[in-house]
């Protein structure tokens, strides 16, 4: 693609596209209208792009409690925090202790509750695990539910995926 070269009133190097007449491609060129977001040159106009999303890092969390309380018990992941994202690629919840009548992993958002995995009477240190691919928001969590501990459980629940920063 051809591009004219020069500099503007302030001395600041400039490149411009322009077509095989020389005639410019890009025919925005006030600069307030050019900084808020994130703009692109799409199809012969300045368009507003999407969310970018970029990766930050990966996410490995595990939690645990050696002295489960008798009864049902929950564990919790952090939550997402702002400007961010997190891929779930897997999860895992155990009781090494006790067989108990039920045990589940859970994505919590506000008030809504998706359940991704669950058993039903996981014998002591029988692993729950979640494998495919959820992306969670600002605010959301991996929770697990121990169903009817015994005292002095060993319970764990632990994920991983990776980090995306948003931008704007």
């Amino acid at each position: 693609m051809p591009v004219a070269y020069g500099a503007d009133t302030n001395q600041i190097a400039r490149i411009l596209l322009v077509d095989a007449q020389g005639q410019p491609l890009i025919t925005q060129t006030d600069p307030s209208k050019l900084v808020v977001g994130n703009y692109g040159y799409i199809s012969g106009a300045w368009k507003r792009q999407g969310l970018i999303w970029s990766y930050a890092d990966a996410y490995l969390e595990s939690v645990y409690n050696l002295d489960a309380s008798a009864g049902d018990n929950v564990l919790t992941l952090s939550s997402v925090p702002s400007g961010e994202v997190w891929v779930i690629q897997t999860a895992f919840a155990v009781n090494v202790v006790t067989t108990i009548p039920y045990m589940r992993i859970y994505v919590v958002l506000d008030s809504f509750v998706m359940i991704i995995a669950e058993s039903w009477s996981p014998t002591a240190n029988h692993r729950l695990f979640w494998s495919g691919q959820i992306t969670l928001k600002e605010g959301a969590s991996i929770k697990a539910l121990y169903s009817s501990c015994a005292a002095g459980d060993d319970i764990y629940l632990g994920a991983m995926g990776y980090k995306m920063q948003i931008g704007l």
